[in-house]
């Protein structure tokens, strides 16, 4: 199952001039160009909303409405956790597959517990003498 992760951004309020070509709108020419950045870092435009808001304050009471553009991502989390287990599992395989071969396998040492002579705990006194 597909997962996707949202962004909203606000329409541009105000035009560039310098981003129109010759004979295009400089409102949709600044609009175009923040949907190619948005391109650029992998988002798919969605659609647009509008919303509207109330306004509160003293001397400007009414609604307002504010435009969006909705974009949308797959995550791309899942995927590459995905990619990390399936590499590890590979990496597992092949260690497995080299022991297979004739190796042979590795035995822990033994560790004597009990204490020797020379590692007999030695007194400050005897070492201050």
């Amino acid at each position: 199952m597909r997962s996707y992760e949202f962004r909203v951004v606000p329409v541009p309020a105000r035009s560039e001039r310098k981003l129109a070509e010759p004979g295009q709108d400089p409102l949709t020419a600044t609009i175009e160009t923040a949907m190619n950045a948005m391109a650029v870092e992998g988002w798919e435009y969605l659609r647009s909303e509008s919303f509207t808001m109330a306004r509160g304050g003293w001397f400007r009471r009414g609604q307002v409405e504010k435009l969006v553009m909705v974009f949308r991502r797959e995550r791309m989390v899942l995927t590459e956790r995905a990619d990390t287990a399936a590499e590890k599992i590979e990496q597992t395989r092949s260690r497995k597959s080299r022991a297979d071969q004739g190796a042979e396998p590795v035995r822990p040492r033994r560790i004597d517990l009990e204490p020797t002579a020379a590692s007999e705990p030695v007194s400050v006194a005897a070492v201050a003498a």
